[in-house]
């Protein structure tokens, strides 16, 4: 079975993968026709992400959290994704290696995400408390 994924050029070493370059700059699709090559990239991830079930775990829980909060429902579909997304990067800081800045970056990205939809589309109209 063919594999493929996306990755940074300076992350491509397999010799054997053929790439071409996508539109994405400073990406490249890579094909891989070992079958163990998600299994490989999934024992890569958990260097820096931790153990899925536990990692898994504990952004359900976070997620369950934030569900109750009082203005939970007052959020847009975009913060919501944004809140959820973060406490999956927040999960895998807590379970994996917590000085992967990749994590921190993510975090970052998401927040910066929903500040740019706020400028753009502007704040949801007031809702009655």
């Amino acid at each position: 079975m063919k594999h493929a994924y996306w990755v940074k050029e300076e992350q491509l070493v397999h010799e054997q993968a053929s790439a071409d370059v996508s539109s994405m700059p400073g990406y490249v699709r890579v094909a891989k026709t070992d079958e163990n090559s998600t299994d490989s990239l999934l024992a890569e991830r958990g260097k820096t992400h931790g153990d899925y079930h536990e990692q898994a775990e504990l952004a359900g829980a976070l997620r369950d959290l934030f569900a109750t909060a009082g203005k939970w429902n007052k959020l847009t579909r975009v913060e919501k994704d944004a809140v959820l997304m973060i406490a999956v990067k927040l999960s895998r800081a807590l379970t994996g290696n917590p000085h992967e800045g990749d994590h921190w970056k993510d975090i970052q990205g998401y927040a910066r995400l929903v500040e740019k939809d706020l400028e753009f589309y502007g704040s949801p109209k007031a809702q009655p408390e």
